[in-house]
């Protein structure tokens, strides 16, 4: 896994089906960027259809984001991606840096069973999960009917798209414009390109 760059990320004329297709993909990656993934398994990461993903991957090829060599339609592809840093090696990184490491998404499958997401995420990551939540209903509200919701996106989506949707929800309550703020959460994270 590598960092993607924060100028592609933030960039308004990429599509938000890419960013997510670049968030997919860097998930298999290995620390120079390189992946070897079947298209269907992106689409099933990102929660997409097949043809999402050979849009994100034009897209991509075009504006020199990533590399790709294709071995056919049903084969693994080879990827590359150009847009982000390669992460320091194990020999370089002190032992028991913890913040060195980067937090990366457990799954982006909206069909989870219940009670099944606290089975799979070790303690630590349950805490983890627990202390988003606790700020996205410090802001949102009503813990109570929304506690598994809450959770599901706390374990499913990156920690700076869903910190980024709270702090502008927070914008708009205080502007006074808005009505609904779980409303106005799940569409920015709809226009980040995640499934929800």
């Amino acid at each position: 896994m590598i960092l993607l760059e924060r100028t592609v990320l933030d960039n308004p004329e990429i599509p938000a089906r890419v960013k997510a297709f670049l968030y997919a993909l860097n998930s298999y990656t290995n620390r120079q960027g390189e992946a070897r993934v079947r298209r269907c398994k992106i689409a099933r990461r990102m929660g997409r259809c097949v043809r999402t993903v050979s849009y994100a991957i034009r897209f991509c090829k075009e504006i020199k984001l990533i590399e790709v060599h294709d071995n056919g339609f049903h084969r693994a592809m080879s990827f590359k991606i150009l847009c982000g840093t390669p992460t320091q090696t194990k020999a370089s990184t002190p032992q028991g840096c913890n913040s060195c490491k980067q937090k990366e998404p457990l799954r982006f499958s909206t069909n989870v069973k219940k009670g099944s997401a606290q089975r799979r995420l070790s303690k630590q990551q349950v805490a983890e999960c627990n202390v988003v939540v606790e700020d996205m209903a410090n802001v949102l509200g009503n813990i109570a009917r929304n506690g598994r919701y809450y959770f599901k996106i706390a374990r499913d989506v990156p920690e700076n798209i869903i910190y980024e949707a709270l702090s502008w929800v927070k914008e708009s309550i205080y502007d006074g414009t808005s009505r609904s703020p779980s409303g106005l959460f799940t569409w920015h994270l709809r226009k980040c390109g995640i499934p929800i």
